[in-house]
């Protein structure tokens, strides 16, 4: 029995240095060829001064040592942006190509980002014929955005009247706003009474920048030949922006075009519906 117990014993002995020697030679490997797995870039197939462009027949790819790849290392699906690209250093024979070697073919610190303020947003906006001034509109100019939709959307319901102790004094004479807000409550009345509902205009945005119309951005050439584009891009702060996609979503947006230099912005809400276009009309002609 102690001889079967002495075997066994020797066994797994045996077996745990063999498992031990595996596991030293294996780290042993490891830490070896450490670095060694090898990687795709982009290198020079010779050897470039500085100035010299980047082209198809003058870079390649090869695989290279991981350890001596460094993260700015250019990959062959990075080649469509560096090709056309001009180096700000040497580039060896067979040496990998660094994303900070190249001046890029285009500027991608640059482009509709860089033109935006702080804190403010880009918003596109399609636009038709019409809304883009028969394709006259520009960068830099200003504008006004109105919205037209139903008045349900904007106005509030009706507050309830005053007890008589609260009311205000009825020979007081009301004001502008009060016979605007009075006049577009008996138009939204009527037309619910009518199973229709109201639309009406309001000036959602004041004195906004164009900072794009179509792919165009920045002072051009030829400011007065019309041209063809069907979205324009605004910059406004991030709440406004939100608001003006919400608005796209529910009703109509169009633009009003301000003179240059004209910043003033006129206190709101503004809103028109049918009764102050029916009043605009009645006293119009009586002029």
């Amino acid at each position: 029995m102690n001889k079967k117990i002495a075997l066994i014993l020797s066994l797994l002995l045996g077996v745990a240095a063999v498992a031990l020697m595996f596991s030293y030679i294996q780290k042993t490997t490891e830490a070896k060829t450490k670095g060694w797995d090898m990687q795709t870039v982009l290198v020079a197939n010779a050897d470039l001064p500085v100035g010299a462009t980047l082209t198809a027949d003058n870079t390649a790819a090869r695989s290279y040592p991981s350890k001596y790849i460094a993260g700015r290392v250019l990959t062959p699906d990075a080649a469509e942006i560096v090709i056309g690209g001009v180096l700000k250093v040497p580039a060896e024979r067979g040496k990998p190509i660094m994303w900070t070697d190249v001046d890029l073919p285009i500027d991608t610190a640059l482009g509709l980002a860089s033109d935006l303020a702080a804190n403010t947003r880009a918003v596109t906006i399609p636009i038709n014929q019409l809304s883009s001034f028969n394709g006259m509109l520009r960068p830099g100019m200003y504008v006004d955005v109105l919205w037209t939709g139903d008045s349900a959307a904007v106005l509030p319901p009706p507050a309830p009247e005053a007890p008589p102790e609260e009311a205000a004094d009825a020979n007081a004479a009301p004001s502008a706003a009060d016979v605007q807000k009075m006049m577009l409550r008996a138009s939204s009345q009527a037309s619910k009474t009518a199973g229709q509902p109201t639309k009406i205009t309001t000036v959602l945005l004041q004195n906004v920048l164009v900072m794009a119309v179509g792919d165009q951005r920045g002072s051009r050439r030829n400011t007065d030949k019309p041209e063809t584009y069907g979205t324009i891009t605004l910059m406004l702060p991030p709440e406004s922006a939100r608001i003006l996609v919400h608005a796209m979503s529910a009703g109509a947006v169009n633009l009003l075009l301000r003179h240059v230099g004209e910043a003033d912005v006129e206190k709101g809400p503004i809103y028109v519906g049918p009764a102050d276009v029916a009043a605009f009309l009645k006293t119009s002609t009586q002029k």
